[in-house]
């Protein structure tokens, strides 16, 4: 599984105790409770807890199959929006523009 995409909480160790973490990263579970979430607390130097939650990314077979459609069908999109190229302001050679 790939950790993709990730979320990072800054929180004062003065101010806060290690249960208002334990809070926070159940009340963050709860709001993304249909990923799994792998949670990560440290504390630097300045006196910050940083919690880092990563998301995990399911590489099943047909999640594969479903964005190499979705790459291939992008790919074709960008290919015919090429073809058309319009170039707004201009006019065509031969035609004579008459307002009225």
């Amino acid at each position: 599984m790939n950790k993709s995409k990730c979320l990072e909480y800054y929180l004062d160790a003065r101010k806060h105790d290690y249960e208002a973490i334990q809070k926070s990263i159940d009340q963050t579970k709860k709001e993304y409770c249909k990923k799994e979430v792998e949670v990560n607390v440290h504390v630097n130097k300045y006196g910050m807890y940083i919690i880092t939650f990563y998301f995990k990314n399911k590489n099943s077979f047909l999640n594969k199959i479903r964005l190499y459609f979705k790459k291939k069908n992008n790919l074709l999109l960008s290919e015919k929006n090429k073809k058309y190229e319009h170039k707004y302001g201009e006019y065509k050679n031969g035609i004579i523009y008459h307002p009225y």
